[in-house]
């Protein structure tokens, strides 16, 4: 019999040994595959920091577009503090494009033209959209008692399937039908100008990136390590045993 106990408190090294130890078997198992393919290996991860972190607008590009993997991850972390296991933050995501790309259309074409309305409206909306579509499986696990691990995580495929009929197999709102290139080769209508929220970065947040419109990474980053710095031991009711019999 071995029985597995979790652990109240940890050292303080554990928390950075197993993410680096993460990310160097990772790269080892990439240079295996590398070789195996007849591929240079450190000529492929010269090309991948180039490309992510050292090229021109290469960082700038990297931080905007992990920021809302960031926030979703952040998102679900705070969920897994409280034992709740939601795994359908992917499709929460996509809800919450979908709601904040419709209000900002509405609002390009109603001719408005400030920044602060559409950031704000666009985390209102995108809010709003995420929060009901991750209503669905608590409702679900509250009413029915069904498994939220499940139905959140099916949820993602549907928010998927529903993200692309919005663009590929319908005529919506959201699929742009102005020319005869966009009707033949389907895609989503541009986002007016003033829904980038470079002009309001240093409202977000003081950072060194924001002229890069950065600062929603930072502002990101600072909450991740606010979630971390804030975990303590488990209380012991917390504890769960999982034994397992050979």
């Amino acid at each position: 019999m071995i029985r597995l106990e979790r652990r109240l408190q940890q050292p303080w090294w554990l928390s950075v040994a197993v993410p680096v130890g993460s990310l160097a078997v990772a790269f080892a198992i990439m240079a295996v595959v590398l070789l195996a393919s007849g591929h240079e290996v450190v000529d492929t991860y010269r090309k991948i920091v180039e490309a992510g972190f050292t090229g021109n607008g290469a960082l700038s590009a990297t931080l905007v577009s992990a920021t809302p993997i960031l926030f979703t991850g952040l998102a679900a972390a705070a969920a897994f503090r409280m034992e709740l296991f939601n795994i359908g933050a992917e499709g929460q995501l996509y809800l919450g494009a979908i709601g904040a790309s419709w209000i900002a259309l509405q609002l390009g074409d109603h001719g408005a033209g400030s920044t602060p309305l559409f950031v704000v409206s666009m985390c209102a909306a995108a809010a709003v959209l995420g929060a009901l579509w991750a209503l669905i499986p608590g409702v679900l696990k509250a009413f029915a008692n069904t498994n939220e691990i499940i139905t959140s995580l099916m949820l993602n495929y549907v928010a998927g399937l529903l993200l692309t009929y919005l663009i590929y197999d319908s005529a919506s709102y959201w699929r742009d039908t102005s020319t005869l290139q966009a009707r033949a080769f389907p895609q989503g209508k541009p986002m007016p100008s003033a829904a980038s929220d470079s002009s309001v970065a240093p409202i977000i947040a003081v950072d060194p990136f924001s002229e890069c419109a950065n600062s929603r990474a930072a502002l990101a980053s600072r909450l991740s390590m606010a979630d971390w710095s804030s975990s303590g031991p488990l209380p012991q009711d917390s504890q769960k045993d999982c034994s397992t019999s050979m």
